[in-house]
């Protein structure tokens, strides 16, 4: 009879390049410097100046109900988007009735009468009879429209910046034919 020895298993060998200890250390490392990275980036992206559009959205999601943020958003939104910035247009003029009551210590509404904006008023009237005379001159000229939209909403004469936001084509979505 014959008798077979077992044949011996041998396991193969794992050839580290590094040692585990070091390799530990590694990956702890570069859990951190990710961390670090996160935290960085998000300092940096809070630092860095961004354009009218990306401040006017930060502002407007602070407080959505605010016309004047809506009538800011609209009107920086005239040279990218003119159908966006009219519907901006629309719910700032949708919210200027609207009374906001804050019921906090020591905070109100300030009265807007008592504020004196002489300045302003010569600045806005200047640039709201250049915008006339270009939308007159330029029959169908839209951002025309639009800043003359948004110059009546800021001086406070709603109706004649609805009359001017009405005067801004809506684009129509194309139909498919059948």
């Amino acid at each position: 009879m014959v008798i077979l020895k077992p044949f011996p298993v041998k396991f193969p060998q794992i050839s580290r390049i590094f040692p585990s200890s070091i390799s530990l250390k590694l990956a702890k490392g570069i859990l951190w410097l990710n961390i670090l990275l996160f935290f960085i980036l998000n300092l940096f992206n809070e630092i860095m100046p961004v354009d009218d559009i990306v401040a006017n959205r930060r502002s407007l999601l602070k407080k959505p109900f605010q016309p004047a943020y809506h009538a800011m958003m609209a009107e920086s939104l005239t040279f990218s988007n003119m159908e966006q910035s009219r519907l901006e247009m629309i719910l700032a003029q949708d919210y200027s009735g609207y009374k906001f009551e804050i019921n906090q210590l020591g905070l109100q509404d300030v009265d807007r009468s008592l504020l004196s904006n002489t300045g302003e008023d010569i600045i806005h009237e200047k640039e709201i009879n250049y915008w006339r005379a270009i939308a007159e001159d330029f029959e169908g000229y839209d951002f025309a429209y639009a800043k003359l939209s948004s110059l009546y909403f800021f001086s406070g004469n709603h109706e004649l910046a609805e009359k001017y936001r009405n005067l801004i084509p809506i684009e129509k979505s194309k139909k498919l034919e059948k």
